[in-house]
């Protein structure tokens, strides 16, 4: 009986230390405490050396998760309201940068004239430190925003982070790259580009949980390696060198890199500055082209005009003058005819040329859509899959009867047919989102 009371009161200390930790990094504004500081220190010392071997190296739990952020200084600041389950929610903290698209009419552009420098970049942050501060980021349709999150993190090399989307931000339509990770070794802020592909404006706000993110301790060294590098042998072999030094199988990260320094180096030996969406800029292109169907309508309705005065002129001209007269004005008429047929016949050409450029930007619009749901089909109730199928298998057939048939009198059925498919995918979307 003693020895069960010992017992019980070794666990009771274990437990009520455990609470201790776990109270001491739950962040408090109020508290004057330096969290980062404290998190450097004991990064510094539990950066190599796993502080609880016993762990195996798998998925971690709830438990697991708390023990090596308390220990180890890995997420800064960390607030416990945000652990789920195996998964903590980063909120949104920092600074945003976007393109955004220059609506300028008597700029001359197309897609193949640099488009990208019709994007102005935007950079804002938002943080809740200040009255006058941005409490909150507005991410507009078919848009890109690359968003900061509010943690910093410092991972030690026997842990391996993976995030994704929470749930309710895939059913509204935003898209962020799956199955990310963040390596081993990581020091810094983590932004993410959040891609908007709905025609709907989303706001988020400052502190709002933007993605999950769940933690894997990975496996050890082996006893051999382990023992080769006790054993200080030496390692002539470039090979050897890299296998026999743990420092080298860990990512050297700086620490300080912004999300303006990420997109600068990923850009910077491609000959672009900018990262926008080209879907404002081929909208662009089909309002020039429909200011240019207007223009051409408005010249036939022109040239028409003219005819009918010519027509009554040529009247009063034949019974008012001689035979040659009346020859040279009908050769004149002739002429302005066979340049009316000319234009209309152009005129033709771009409508029929509008309407498939029409076509090919709803096609593309209503694949992506398609794309969207199909990327979470497993999650459907069967009857909303097999709806999904009818719709991807209706999709596929309009759009092969479209590229294999440029017949002008089919395009108007065929977009007829592509906004009852859109009709039908929005219809499937509103559910999914309200259940």
């Amino acid at each position: 009986m003693p020895k069960n009371s010992n017992d019980n009161k070794i666990l009771d200390k274990s437990i009520i230390k455990f609470i201790d930790d776990i109270k001491a990094i739950d962040y408090d504004e109020n508290k004057n405490i330096d969290y980062e500081d404290i998190a450097i220190q004991k990064y510094k010392k539990w950066k190599c050396k796993d502080p609880f071997p016993k762990i195996t190296s798998s998925l971690l739990n709830h438990e697991e998760i708390l023990r090596y952020i308390s220990i180890t200084g890995m997420i800064t600041p960390f607030h416990y309201s945000d652990l789920h389950g195996i998964t903590y929610d980063a909120r949104l903290s920092g600074k945003c940068i976007y393109w955004e698209y220059i609506e300028d009419s008597n700029y001359s552009d197309n897609l193949n004239k640099q488009t990208h420098k019709r994007f102005k970049k935007k950079i804002i942050d938002v943080i809740d430190n200040t009255k006058d501060s941005n409490k909150e980021i507005i991410i507009k349709p078919n848009s890109i925003v690359f968003v900061t999150l509010e943690p910093t993190f410092r991972i030690p090399d026997y842990i391996v982070l993976r995030y994704n989307f929470r749930i309710i931000n895939i059913y509204r339509g935003l898209l962020l790259g799956t199955g990310p990770i963040i390596d081993p070794g990581f020091q810094g802020k983590l932004s993410i580009p959040i891609h908007n592909l709905t025609n709907n404006e989303y706001r988020f706000q400052v502190n709002d949980a933007i993605i999950s993110i769940e933690f894997t301790k990975i496996n050890p060294m082996s006893n051999l390696i382990m023992k080769t590098i006790d054993n200080n042998s030496k390692l002539s072999d470039k090979y050897n060198k890299k296998i026999m030094n743990p420092k080298l199988w860990v990512k050297p990260f700086s620490g300080k890199k912004t999300v303006e320094d990420y997109i600068y180096d990923s850009l910077k030996d491609q000959s672009v500055d900018t990262v926008g969406n080209s879907i404002p800029a081929v909208r662009n292109i089909i309002d020039e082209c429909n200011k240019n169907v207007t223009e051409e309508t408005k010249k036939t309705k022109s040239i028409i005009q003219k005819f009918e005065i010519i027509g009554i002129l040529s009247v009063i001209v034949a019974l008012a003058t001689l035979a040659l007269p009346t020859w040279i004005a009908f050769s004149d008429i002739q002429k302005e005819r066979v340049e009316y047929n000319h234009n209309f016949s152009l005129f033709e050409e771009k409508t029929e040329s509008l309407e498939e450029d029409i076509i090919n930007i709803l096609l593309t619009d209503c694949d992506k859509e398609l794309s969207v749901l199909c990327s979470d089909l497993d999650k459907c109730p069967d009857d909303i899959k097999k709806s999904i199928e009818d719709i991807k298998s209706r999709f596929e057939k309009l759009e092969k009867k479209f590229f294999s048939n440029k017949d002008q009198n089919a395009n108007e059925m065929i977009i007829k047919e592509i906004k009852e498919i859109k009709q039908q995918i929005e219809t499937i979307k509103n559910y999914l989102f309200d259940t």
